[in-house]
């Protein structure tokens, strides 16, 4: 299945800079401008791009929707060094115009350039101009080499309209999914009452700004029990979870004296493969899961927990954007959002495990 449908319109947000996406310089799409950042308006004509995927899969062109003899393309024509062959404009079909769409992690993606096997990138932080085509010039976007690790690569398509949806299966939903909860089910690990019970000698500190695993594991136990009086203290007599170096760690086991009447997987089911098969059954079969999420390069990680799926989400397509999830953190993302929320941010974009309750 491609990873952009073909036919339908897109804005282009980048992973960099939040507050603004791929425009073309000006009111209105005009031969050779400049294509550049500018603050995100789905309504703005020279933000919408079309995407014509041609015979290869994930192989196509993106078009002004505001002049339909324009597309993305890289300048080929006369000028300095760091403009020939790097910056993005807006020119007639070509084959310098041919690009590859690459998936990546949190529901983003790469744009590579056929002609060069550049990538478009944004310098983030500021809008563009009509005259800063430069590499370096402030909001330009350009095709650049890969691997860069500043998430200006990185680029998140939202579909404004058009196009023909992919058979998402016979098993997609016909409305959201919510499992059965208790009211107040939702902690806050940055919350004082979270940590009621725990007095002067424990790091409490320690707990509020890295005690997700112990919060999570703790909403899952509320839903499972239907019980929102569990506490993260009752979970810690419990031994689900306890203190290694002064932080909170996760055992995923309990003790003699839990009054559980499921336990945790153990151990997670690793990578979005498997995973989002296994998502989708738990949370249509009124179960709740761990999601650990990830970023192996910073060595960051975080713990949320799903609790439900969008209309239109399948067992074999399940997309990030589809699954609900409750946040323990709510100073890095929104308490209760996506999974393609939470990967937003840099520190948790990538998918690791899940781990389910298991009853038997």
């Amino acid at each position: 299945m491609s990873i952009l449908i073909d036919g339908a319109t897109y804005r282009f947000e980048n992973r960099a800079d939040g507050n603004r996406s791929l425009n073309v310089y000006g009111t209105s799409p005009a031969i050779l401008s400049n294509v550049c950042l500018w603050g995100s308006d789905d309504d703005d004509i020279c933000q919408q791009w079309v995407y014509e995927e041609s015979a290869t899969e994930d192989r196509g062109y993106l078009r002004c929707k505001g002049a339909s003899n324009l597309y993305l393309d890289v300048y080929t024509g006369s000028g300095a060094s760091t403009v020939v062959g790097y910056n993005a404009h807006v020119y007639t079909k070509s084959s310098t115009a041919f690009l590859e769409i690459e998936e990546i992690s949190g529901g983003y993606i790469r744009i590579k350039s056929m002609y060069n096997d550049r990538y478009l990138t944004a310098n983030q932080n500021s809008g563009g101009t009509s005259s800063g085509t430069d590499v370096n010039a402030a909001g330009n976007v350009y095709f650049y080499d890969g691997g860069l690790t500043d998430l200006s690569q990185d680029w998140l398509p939202v579909r404004l309209d058009g196009g023909t949806d992919p058979d998402p299966g016979d098993d997609a939903l016909t409305s959201d999914v919510i499992v059965s909860k208790p009211n107040n089910t939702y902690l806050s690990q940055r919350a004082d009452t979270t940590w009621a019970g725990f007095d002067s000698s424990y790091p409490v500190g320690n707990f509020k700004s890295s005690g997700c695993s112990a919060v999570a594991a703790t909403m899952m136990a509320r839903i499972m029990e239907n019980k929102a009086t569990i506490t993260t203290k009752n979970l810690y007599d419990w031994g689900v979870w306890s203190v290694r170096d002064n932080f909170p760690w996760a055992n995923w086991t309990q003790n003699k004296n839990s009054q559980l009447h499921f336990t945790y997987e153990d151990p997670a089911t690793k990578g979005w493969s498997t995973a989002k098969g296994l998502i989708f059954d738990e949370i249509v079969n009124d179960r709740p899961v761990i999601i650990y999420l990830k970023n192996d390069t910073l060595g960051t990680s975080h713990f949320v927990v799903g609790y439900g799926l969008k209309r239109g989400a399948s067992r074999d397509n399940l997309q990030y954007d589809q699954v609900m999830v409750y946040n323990p953190d709510p100073q890095g993302a929104v308490e209760d959002g996506t999974l393609a929320d939470m990967m937003k941010l840099n520190i948790w974009k990538d998918f690791g495990s899940i781990r389910r309750a298991f009853t038997d």
